[in-house]
């Protein structure tokens, strides 16, 4: 399913690595600017991963994806 619709303080960004486990996950309503930058690097240090190894994902806080 795909769709276009305006981004919402709700709304979420996640970080996932290759294998799509979740590394981290920062709320729009607290973001700061600069910190998803720096959360990536912080992860990429803390899980020897690269930051070209890791996917951000905006996730609309009303869309459930069925498996």
């Amino acid at each position: 399913m795909f769709g276009i619709r305006e981004i919402q303080p709700a709304d979420s960004v996640a970080y996932y690595d290759k294998g799509g486990n979740e590394l981290a996950r920062v709320y729009l309503k607290s973001y700061d600017e600069g910190l998803l930058s720096y959360l990536k690097e912080e992860l990429a240090q803390d899980t020897e991963l690269t930051t070209d190894d890791m996917t951000l994902v905006i996730e609309p806080h009303d869309i459930r994806l069925k498996e």
